[in-house]
């Protein structure tokens, strides 16, 4: 790490960390903390949910793949270009989702089952956070020393502290501090300037590799492999043990059953301007106030819902009034 390096490190946190104080005013209430005011365009959507499938953990396990199974691994990743494709297309749990106007997926969990299901799924949340956060920022921390050149230890004065426990108190303070101080506003405006930066520096990165190392090279070493273990052909890979075809239909299938279970960064799709179908003008009121995150029975709005409403009632029940229209 020279000290040009550095300065980049240090000026692009800079940037991030003003930008989160610029946009904390921003933050007004709880629809604004929890889905960014319901006003984030398409752009900054897309940057931003793009960039926050990036993180340290992801480019490890993106060179593991690429260390495992060369090409071939990308070729079946690309395709999974098309499933995602065919659920953006049609909506899928997303569009339904987004008519609920719910702000959250415990909202949703607990007007559409009970209060005590809310509990528990927001308990299992909790417990897989857990996990979480004491697995990907071990491996980012090590990922960081590792690739940046840095010592085991570092000074502060006459102690000698670990730097591994200090890059992860790092990571993870900035992280619950843009939650905390901003709420999604902060959340969305951060990861949107981080993806700018970084997809330019994919982008020299790319150009620079092709230069310095070559395709020649790279293809000579991709084609040594033995049958069975292709690093090119995605047909010829019956012995990869990991990252194989299989590997990817499992994706497939989580794609579509599992689509929208988790409140993770994937909950930025359903953070932008809704425009129902077929209000013609006649709701605006009602649609205004919605925007401003006022959320009321989903039931009582016809021209939100066109003629399929989502059913909130729990699964089994009739309200009285129904009962008392429609006797059996």
């Amino acid at each position: 790490m020279t000290p040009f390096d550095w300065l980049i490190i240090v000026g692009m946190y800079a940037v991030i960390m003003g930008s989160m104080l610029l946009t904390r005013r921003h933050m007004r209430g709880v629809a604004d903390y929890l889905a960014a005011g319901r006003s984030a365009g398409r752009y900054l959507l897309t940057v931003s949910a793009g960039i926050a499938a990036v993180g340290g953990i992801t480019i490890v396990a993106n060179l593991e793949m690429g260390y495992e199974a060369g090409f071939a691994m990308g070729w079946w990743g690309l395709s999974m270009s098309l499933f995602m494709t065919v659920v953006t297309v049609t909506g899928w749990v997303n569009y339904r989702f987004r008519r609920t106007r719910a702000l959250t997926l415990s909202e949703f969990f607990e007007r559409r089952y009970s209060r005590r299901f809310r509990i528990f799924a927001g308990s299992v949340a909790f417990g897989a956070g857990l996990i979480n956060f004491g697995i990907f920022p071990a491996v980012e921390a090590r990922f960081f020393i590792h690739y940046l050149g840095l010592p085991e230890v570092w000074h502060l004065g006459p102690l000698a502290l670990p730097l591994y426990p200090t890059i992860m108190f790092i990571t993870l303070g900035s992280a619950v501090w843009f939650v905390l101080s901003g709420g999604h506003v902060s959340v969305l405006v951060t990861d949107f300037i981080q993806g700018v930066f970084a997809y330019v520096v994919f982008l020299v990165l790319a150009a620079w590799l092709l230069q310095k190392v070559g395709w020649d090279d790279v293809s000579t070493v991709m084609m040594q492999s033995p049958p069975g273990l292709s690093k090119i052909n995605p047909f010829d890979t019956g012995y990869v043990a990991d990252f194989n075809v299989t590997y990817f239909l499992i994706g497939v299938i989580g794609l579509f059953y599992g689509g929208h279970v988790v409140a993770g960064h994937a909950g930025l799709q359903h953070l932008g301007p809704f425009r129902p179908r077929g209000q013609d003008g006649q709701r605006a009121g009602t649609v205004a106030r919605h925007r401003a995150g006022n959320v009321h029975d989903l039931r009582a709005d016809p021209d939100l819902h066109g003629a399929a409403p989502p059913r909130l009632e729990q699964p089994g029940r009739r309200r009285a009034g129904e009962a008392r229209r429609h006797p059996q």
